[in-house]
């Protein structure tokens, strides 16, 4: 696990941190910086020594639609997998941060504002 993944809980600081949002009047308050990855035991998850790895939306009012894709290892897990966090609501679960002896890690492709309605 690398330093910033080791922490329970560990704000996205990497791969476009900063960056804002194409629809969002808010400069500066990009999804991304609203985003906290986060590690809890997982009964699932201990056949693999690891523990289940979670993502939530830290913004008080609005939901964010995450795009991920997963590493095993090196190698990069076919397709991405798209979440939509509400505000206020539990992290997502994503998996289980090793597997067969590698570790497993997730990198935020896109993240994005969305309307409650959509």
């Amino acid at each position: 696990m690398s330093g910033a993944e080791a922490t329970a809980d560990s704000k996205i600081d990497s791969q476009g941190a900063g960056r804002t949002n194409a629809d969002g009047p808010e400069a500066g308050d990009a999804a991304r910086d609203h985003l906290e990855f986060s590690n809890q035991f997982a009964s699932e998850c201990m056949y693999h020594r690891a523990e289940l790895r979670r993502i939530a939306n830290t913004h008080p009012q609005r939901t964010i639609r995450v795009t991920l894709v997963s590493y095993l290892g090196k190698t990069r897990s076919q397709g991405e997998s798209v979440k939509r966090l509400a505000p206020g609501a539990d992290p997502a679960p994503l998996g289980c941060d090793a597997s067969s002896g590698l570790e497993r890690r997730w990198e935020i492709v896109d993240a994005e504002y969305v309307d409650d309605a959509g």
